[in-house]
């Protein structure tokens, strides 16, 4: 069964959602222009991201211009990230004022 494309604001609650409920996991994103996305969080903690060829911080002004997507969501072990983030709740306010406009 394919997954249908969302607006991100979708995106945005589910992210939030994974964050509050302490997710060990992948979120993999692919858009409906074919690009593809992951975020990898470690007890609802984003730990580490990435988007076309940018990672972590670098990647994250680039998450607020998906647009539409469809997203799985991986339960799996996942290791921290080597650099180090913004807190998650700062990365998700930050994105739920993109996905606002």
């Amino acid at each position: 069964m394919k997954t249908r494309f969302v607006p991100f604001a979708e995106l945005i609650r589910t992210l939030w959602a994974l964050h509050n409920t302490g997710l060990t996991g992948i979120i993999y994103i692919t858009t409906d222009d074919d690009r593809s996305a992951q975020i990898n969080f470690l007890n609802g903690e984003i730990v580490s991201l990435f988007l076309r060829n940018r990672q972590d911080e670098d990647a994250i002004p680039l998450l607020a211009e998906l647009g539409w997507c469809r997203f799985r969501v991986a339960k799996m072990p996942v290791r921290p990230g080597n650099s180090v983030l913004p807190p998650t709740h700062q990365i998700l306010t930050d994105l739920s004022a993109e996905s606002a406009d």
